[in-house]
Formats: structure tokens, sequence, C-alpha cells
């Protein structure tokens, strides 16, 4: 009977310090859960931070994409008008060159017309 009941007492013993080694794992894995749940939190925190980031870059991005197709539009708008002005200027230098022309053939008939008159009077004079 003594041999019964130290065989349980040791039994007792063994199942006790059994005990105790899985509740000291059982408080460690508590403390990487909780810690985990911190970290979950924290990352959590950090992902809406992100996203909220984002979205604001992404309005910044679509209002900067409509900012610069006005000025695609406005520069097509100025090629076309430098394209007018140029034909424009070249078609003012063509009729400059032509009343230039003009202007030059008609001083050239004065002055044939001042020496043929000059020759005129010359020969009547004689």
């Amino acid at each position: 009977m003594q041999r019964t009941q130290e065989l349980e007492q040791r039994h007792k013993e063994a199942l006790d310090a059994q005990a105790l080694v899985h509740a000291g794992k059982v408080k460690e894995l508590e403390v990487e859960r909780d810690e985990l749940k911190e970290q979950a939190l924290k990352l959590s925190q950090e992902k809406d931070t992100l996203n909220g980031t984002l979205v604001e870059a992404q309005g910044v991005v679509v209002s900067k994409a409509g900012e610069l197709s006005e000025a695609n539009n406005s520069i097509r708008d100025l090629k076309l008008k430098l394209g007018d002005h140029k034909k424009m200027l070249s078609e003012a230098r063509a009729r400059e060159e032509t009343l230039t022309k003009n202007l030059e053939d008609e001083r050239q008939l004065r002055r044939n017309d001042a020496t043929n008159h000059m020759d005129f009077m010359k020969g009547e004079n004689l």
C-alpha cells in the first residue's frame, strides 16, 4: 500500500511538473500573442495612413493630369496660331516684295520719262 501511495505521489508530482511546464508555455504563447496583436494593430494603422496618403497622391495625379491636358490643348492652339501668323508674315513679305518691285519699276519709269523729257527739251532747244 505504501508502494502504491509512493507511485501515486510520484505520478502526481510528475503531473504537477508537466502542468507547470505547460502553464509556462501557455504564458509564453500569451505574451507572444499580445505582441503580435500590437504589431498587427500598428501595421493596420500604418496601412490606413498609407492608404490615405495614396488617395491624396492619386488626387494630385488626377489634378496634374488635367492641368497637363489643358496645357497640351493650349500648346496645340498656340501652334495653330503661330502657323497662321507665319503664313500671314510670309504673305506680307511676298506682298512687300511685289510692292517694292512695283515701286522700283515706277521710279525707273519716272526716271526714263524725265530723261526722255530732258532729251526732248534739248532737241527742241536746238
